[in-house]
């Protein structure tokens, strides 16, 4: 796909920025949303229904420069933020602010679907560096003007082999010393 082609999705965000349902495929109903809160930050506890994560957030951009020699890693822009982990999103959704500390460049734009029904065109950034629990990856994320913290889709935590454990209520790896990828 071309960076510079709008990517076809949308996610129902309530008025005060908080998720309804991400991730949803343009033109389809939206279906049921697993929020499940933790407040411990690492692993996390239960509350109010939501598992939330403590994570460090860097532009990709900046580690690679510093694997070649050109950046010193005390100049990686980075930050530690707080997300939700929502098994009913697809995607990394971020504050604008922190995409743009970051200097995470801009490579598309994707349609945000209000609960009141207005859409809104956000930008949709690359270069994302999400480390959590052990475990880092690359990826893009819409730009949420509204919100405060990171919202950590299933695309996130699938690449990352992440899983909810429901009995527990927290998020850990699938297996602690490796990442499992199933092939048929």
């Amino acid at each position: 796909m071309n960076p510079d082609d709008e990517i076809a999705m949308e996610m129902l965000i309530a008025e005060d920025g908080q998720p309804v349902a991400a991730g949803v495929p343009a033109g389809s109903r939206a279906c049921g949303l697993m929020e499940i809160e933790n407040e411990s930050h690492a692993l996390g506890k239960t509350h109010m229904g939501r598992v939330i994560v403590q994570f460090e957030l860097s532009n990709n951009s900046d580690i690679k420069l510093m694997e070649r020699g050109y950046l010193t890693p005390d100049k990686i822009r980075k930050v530690a933020i707080q997300g939700v982990v929502d098994t009913g999103s697809a995607r990394l959704v971020l504050p604008a602010g922190v995409a743009q500390q970051l200097g995470l460049p801009v490579t598309g734009q994707a349609t945000i679907r209000y609960a009141d029904h207005r859409r809104e065109l956000r930008d949709v950034v690359g270069d994302a560096h999400v480390q959590l629990l052990g475990r880092g990856g690359v990826f893009s994320a819409v730009v949420e003007p509204a919100r405060s913290d990171a919202l950590l889709g299933r695309i996130v935590m699938g690449d990352l082999d992440l899983v909810v454990d429901g009995t527990g209520q927290r998020l850990e790896p699938r297996d602690l010393n490796t990442l499992l990828t199933e092939v048929e």
